[in-house]
């Protein structure tokens, strides 16, 4: 018999495995309860290794590409210009750099009590803080090697704690990342934790404008507690060559709600991974995805609801449009446990096909073990509307553009369920500008 993992190692090149956790960062000072966190990471992380196409929720994302080449951790490049924000009005700022925090460019402000909104290094100096009983507890439960391998390297990140606070705050999180010279990676740890009807709405960005290869590995855990309400709109427009990994793992409690869209539309490689545990009575999450993926990049969405309580409801709407030789991969799954009677769930993925080379592979799936629930999900793939374009082009619209069209009409249904006045109509600027371009 084999020992355990011993099947995984052997196709993790060793140096690779030595870049990313034997050069794991230090943080200092580092507490004991850090640093057994740190080094359950890197154990965990060194018995299985990167994730195979064998593993049935990476069968369709394959990342072993990863193990080629020399990696090392990233610094801030030399020069870094001032970026363009999408949040007007009074926001709390956070500016990242190549995973690394970058206060020039951030703006924080100050908060009653024991709340907090800012660095997760500067979170950890602060015992009024206090995230030891928080930082790692979701993970754990839900343990990938991908966030052990983010536990491991634990050094940066943003933390936003609170509690009682009922006026809706605005945070816009900017993760500029240029990569550098060679091979690099980062991973960003945050935290987020809301209690007593807390209310947020985050923008959380990640952009490139350079060629350079980086690995951009970043982990949230999110509490969301007690009559609170998080949205959280993310943007995955990293640069050309970039691998992005974003794992959120989410505790929504008693009558909370969650809110979550994304756009991905950058990098070579994008696994966005949601998994949101509904652990409270009249709990409730949305979900909703664009993709928009062209020449050989591939997008990845990958959602669990686990509906543990009675009376919890989730939905999940995710559509996208494929050009060139690219593929996208959409994995739902609506889990009702034998608790949650009286759940309603509900889970629709689209996607447009713009080539004859653009891939989708799409798997839904249902489990439920509790009587008297609401489930439902449906998926389909296939070409723009023949006799749709047909009609634009005969009233004189060239092809390019009645095809523009068309696709924002399909991918504006997500958009639609969200309320977007917070961020000004940023995310359909962004689809409206990729449908030129393909």
């Amino acid at each position: 018999m084999r020992p355990k993992g011993h099947s995984s190692l052997t196709n993790i090149n060793t140096n690779f495995r030595h870049q990313l956790i034997g050069a794991s960062p230090t943080l200092t000072p580092v507490a004991k309860w850090l640093q057994d966190l740190k080094q359950r990471g890197i154990d965990n992380f060194a018995s299985v290794g990167l994730p195979r196409v064998l593993e049935e929720d990476w069968k369709y994302t394959n990342i072993q590409y990863l193990n080629d080449g020399e990696w090392e951790l990233a610094d801030l490049p030399a020069n870094i210009k001032s970026p363009d924000w999408l949040v007007s009005g009074e926001v709390i700022r956070l500016c990242f750099v190549n995973g690394i925090y970058y206060p020039n460019y951030s703006e924080l402000l100050e908060l009653p009590d024991n709340n907090y909104i800012g660095p997760l290094d500067k979170a950890l100096e602060l015992e009024k803080v206090n995230i030891k009983d928080h930082l790692g507890s979701l993970v754990a439960k839900h343990s990938a090697s991908i966030t052990e391998l983010n536990t491991a390297n634990i050094k940066d990140g943003f933390v936003i704690k609170l509690s009682k606070l009922r006026e809706p705050i605005n945070v816009e999180i900017l993760n500029i990342n240029e990569g550098s010279d060679g091979q690099v990676f980062f991973h960003p740890r945050n935290l987020i934790v809301l209690d007593s009807a807390s209310q947020v709405n985050l923008v959380e960005r990640f952009i490139g404008n350079s060629n350079n290869t980086y690995f951009n590995n970043s982990t949230s855990e999110v509490l969301v507690q007690n009559g609170s309400n998080l949205r959280l709109y993310r943007v995955l427009g990293d640069g050309n060559n970039a691998t992005t990994i974003t794992n959120t793992v989410v505790s929504v409690g008693v009558e909370s709600v969650f809110e979550n869209l994304s756009l991905s539309h950058g990098g070579r490689l994008v696994r966005d991974e949601i998994v949101v545990n509904l652990d409270g009575i009249g709990s409730s999450a949305k979900l909703g995805g664009v993709y928009l993926a062209s020449k050989d990049q591939h997008v990845d969405n990958t959602v669990l609801v686990d509906h543990k309580y009675p009376n919890s409801k989730s939905e999940q709407l995710f559509k996208g449009a494929l050009a060139g030789s690219a593929t996208g991969v959409f994995q739902g799954n609506i889990r009702v446990g034998e608790n949650a009677d009286g759940a309603n769930g509900a889970l629709t993925n689209r996607t447009v096909l713009l080539s004859e080379k653009a891939r989708m592979n799409s798997k839904p799936r249902l489990e439920i073990y509790a009587d008297d629930v609401q489930c439902s999900h449906g998926c389909t793939t296939g070409d723009l509307d023949k006799e749709a374009l047909f009609y634009l082009r005969s009233r004189g619209i060239p092809l390019a553009e009645a095809r523009s069209i068309l696709v924002e009409g399909f991918l504006s249904e997500v958009l639609e369920h969200f309320d977007q006045s917070y961020i000004t109509g940023a995310f359909k600027g962004v689809f409206d500008e990729w449908v030129l371009g393909v």
